[in-house]
């Protein structure tokens, strides 16, 4: 799932991306990424990265301090899985 528009971090001193998730993933080998992309999307970069069991709903911060001052921040969350164990996902 990629934002629809990217954001402009101009000005911003201390931008974070703040998000509710939970997720039920094999650990070590399924996972779910929150990326993002300064080149309007040729190329991504992990953030934060998610993998076991969080079977409750909780709230996750990441910081995006290292893209102050870009005005083409795009964010994406992707989820990369095997075919070997079935889970409930993200």
């Amino acid at each position: 799932m990629t934002l629809a528009a990217p954001l402009n971090l101009t000005g911003a001193l201390r931008p974070a991306i703040s998000f509710q998730h939970a997720y039920s993933l094999e650990d070590g080998y399924d996972f779910g990424f929150l990326e993002i992309s300064t080149n309007g999307g040729a190329s991504w970069l992990a953030v934060a990265e998610f993998t076991g069991e969080q079977s409750a709903m909780g709230r996750e911060q990441v910081d995006l301090s290292a893209f102050a001052g870009l005005t083409d921040v795009r964010l994406r969350f992707r989820l990369m899985t095997d075919a070997s164990v079935v889970m409930d996902g993200w």
